[in-house]
């Protein structure tokens, strides 16, 4: 907030509503507003193995989260854990799923009471490094990951 203005610069304040109060978005005195963004390294024997980002407002946490699951969970690299198909809860009370959720999921999702629909555009565009180190302690391969859903490239030097 600029000093003496009252304002916050951001784009989070869509999500506040003000009748009824009470939601975890409101907007009063005192508080931090919503945010974000969560650029993220991942550190293994106090050494980065892995840097992510993606752009997307409320859906960044969840696309980076789902995104580490994806490699550590799933043993997925880097560049399957981006292009895999995600879900966001970024409209109250509806999941959003990609078209590459299986309909098998989707249905069962359906069965344990959410509601779903499909977004055919996808949520974020995440790019990401995975570093892997040699005998020496050094980093001997660095491997990257550009998301199918947006612009970019991975690429080497």
């Amino acid at each position: 907030m600029p000093e003496g203005t009252g304002l916050w610069l951001n784009d989070q304040l869509a999500w506040s509503r003000f009748v009824p109060p009470g939601t975890v978005f409101d907007v009063y005195a005192g508080r931090q507003t919503l945010y974000a963004l969560c650029p993220t390294i991942v550190l293994r024997d106090g050494r980065p193995v892995l840097a992510l980002g993606t752009p997307g407002g409320r859906t960044i946490p969840q696309t980076t989260t789902q995104m580490i699951t994806n490699l550590q969970v799933f043993d997925m690299d880097v560049q399957q854990a981006i292009s895999a198909p995600r879900f966001s809860f970024v409209i109250p009370d509806l999941l959003g799923v990609e078209p590459g959720i299986p309909p098998s999921v989707q249905a069962e999702l359906e069965a344990l009471g959410h509601n779903l629909y499909v977004d055919e555009f996808g949520f974020g565009n995440a790019h990401g490094l995975a570093i892997e180190y040699g005998g020496e302690g050094t980093p001997n391969r660095f491997t990257g990951g550009a998301d199918p859903r947006g612009e970019g490239a991975a690429t080497g030097l």
